[in-house]
This record gives C-alpha cells, structure tokens and sequence, in this order.
C-alpha cells in the first residue's frame, strides 16, 4: 500500500489473529474447561458459544487452536455444510492423506484412526449446517473429542432436534458485545502496529471507536481505521478523515445519524420488495442475503426507524400475538 502512515496493514484485516486477545480472557477460560479433560485422557465437554458477529468468538477458538498440541479442526459451516464437505475439510486439517479420493465413510474411520489421543471440533456457524449426520457420526465414531459450536444466533438451541440436543448436550456460553472502552482498547492497541507512530489523533481514535461500538462489530472500527490511513496518506489521521470516510460508505440524515454497511443494503432491499413486510417475512429474504442474525436485522431496524428511513408499526395478528410490520415512508 502507497500511504506512509502504514506500518502494517494486514493488522486492520478481520482476518488478523492478534497475540493477545483483551476483554476476552473470561471465555478463554471457560472453552479450555471445556477441552482440558482431554489431556487426561477423557472426553471433553461440548460448548455452545454464541453472540453478535464481530465480538471475539472465532478469533478465541482460533487462539486457543494455536496453542494446543492436540489435533484440531475448524469448520466454517456457511462455506461447508453438507456431510462430505465437511468430512474432508476434517481429514485435510488432522491429516489424512488423498482426501479427495475416498468417500465419506472411508474418510470418518481414517479421521477416528488419526485422532485416537483426542482431538477438538469447532464448527463455526453451525446454523448454516445443511447436513447434522455428521455430528452424529463424530459424536458416536470419535471417542475422545471436544465440540465447538459457534452461532450468531442466541435462539439457535431453541431450534435444535430434540435428538440432535441430547446427542450434544452443550454447556452454553455468551459473548456480550464490547463496552466502549473495550473497543476503543482494541483498536489502540491495533494502532501500534498498523500505522506508523503517533499518526492517529486520540479524537480521531475515539470517533471510530464510538462507531464500532454503536454497530456492536469490532470489524467496523477496524475497517474505518484502514479506510481512513488511506484518506490520510502522509497526514496525521484527525476526525476530519474519520468524517470523510463514514461519508465515503455511509449517508447521514439531517440529525446527523450515520448509516453504514448493510443499512443502506436493507434499505434497498425494502425498495425492491415495494411492500409492507413484517419482521419474520423480511428476514427469511434478509437472511438469505446477509450472514447477519434476526437480532441484527432487529437492531438496524430500530436505528432505521429512529433515522427517519424506515416506519415500524406493532400490530396484533389473527391469534392474538404481538407483530412488527416494516415499510419504507411514502
């Protein structure tokens, strides 16, 4: 990158796994009880982690990974949900030989063969599992594991099989989302090691950090440093670049709200589908659109309505419960 304000800018990538994970030591410790039994020879428990996207879970799991010696595998269900993806994804990381050459079930038993001594699952969004026969598999065909599940979803379990649940049996763990001075921790720290000395004004630093933590998203205070070293160039980076950049990706109504990311997508979404929809009817289009939870569709609605973008009206439905409809003004 040509800006002489980087020093390194792969460190804004939410890609980015930092040494140390601050705010996040508590669930540090809570997942490692949950894998520790494995190093005495017993199987470990399953986990349930859930909580907004951008708050910590992966990069956790991904940090706890690094400093394990027992086998490890990560799947990200949104990318692979069916069984044979999966599978093979698995016996790539534990290592299996010619992964492509061999069906599902030869797979499984080279997997359970390689991780006799134990080995730790993590499946990331694990509501976007098309396939739950692989769990049943692993669940009953690895004898010492420890399983990771990750959502967005707070409801997620609710939803579950009722013999999928048994069968997994999850301790629960939430991930609530930063404080302010937890994001505006974060991304000083990141500062040290993106930009060059001294090149991010404290205004500027606690602008983005108010922006990442009203979007309870830790990428999108990342995202607004990088885009603004590259407004800055060789300048200090001072509000007026943060401005710029909110300008750059974002509108704002006369009250000065900003709208950023998928708030503007959502509201196009409204204008093609050119009709009041209730909040379950617009999420089933939503969803399939953005890898984002109904409590986030749930929050961009509310900061739409209070903008001025969007109306909300609650009303009552035929058996008598509570609906939200959502339009756009006339």
């Amino acid at each position: 990158m040509s800006s002489s304000v980087f020093l390194n800018p792969e460190v804004l990538d939410p890609t980015y796994l930092p040494k140390m994970l601050p705010y996040r030591e508590n669930e540090c410790k809570e997942m490692a009880k949950c894998i520790e039994p494995l190093f005495a020879g017993r199987c470990g428990r399953n986990i349930l982690v859930y909580g907004n996207p951008g708050i910590g879970k992966t990069a956790v799991v991904k940090h706890i990974f690094e400093e394990l010696e027992t086998p490890t595998a990560y799947i990200n269900c949104w990318k692979s949900n069916t069984a044979h993806r999966i599978i093979i994804d698995i016996g790539r990381q534990v290592g299996c030989k010619w992964v492509h050459d061999k069906n599902t079930d030869d797979l499984l038993k080279e997997i359970v063969e390689l991780t006799k001594e134990g080995v730790v699952f993590c499946f990331d969004e694990i509501d976007k599992l098309a396939d739950y026969s692989v769990l049943y598999s692993i669940l009953e065909d690895v004898n010492k594991k420890a399983v990771i599940s990750i959502t967005n979803e707070k409801e997620y379990l609710a939803k579950l099989e009722p013999r999928v649940k048994s069968r997994l049996m999850f301790d629960v763990l939430e991930f609530r989302p930063y404080k302010f001075d937890e994001c505006y921790g974060i991304l000083k720290e990141r500062v040290k090691y993106a930009f060059i000395k001294n090149c991010v004004s404290d205004s500027a630093l606690r602008l983005i950090a108010e922006r990442a933590f009203e979007s309870e998203d830790i990428r999108a205070g990342l995202a607004l440093l990088k885009s603004c070293g590259e407004l800055a160039e060789s300048e200090k980076i001072e509000e007026k670049h943060v401005r710029l950049a909110l300008k750059k990706t974002a509108v704002m109504d006369n009250k000065g709200t900003t709208l950023v990311n998928n708030d503007l997508a959502l509201i196009k979404l409204l204008e093609e589908l050119n009709c009041e929809k209730s909040m379950g009817e617009l999420f089933d289009v939503y969803k399939d659109r953005f890898n984002e939870s109904y409590k986030t569709l749930q929050r961009r609605i509310r900061r739409l309505a209070g903008a001025g973008k969007i109306i909300t009206k609650k009303t009552i439905t035929n058996r008598g419960g509570k609906m939200v409809l959502v339009k756009l003004p006339p």
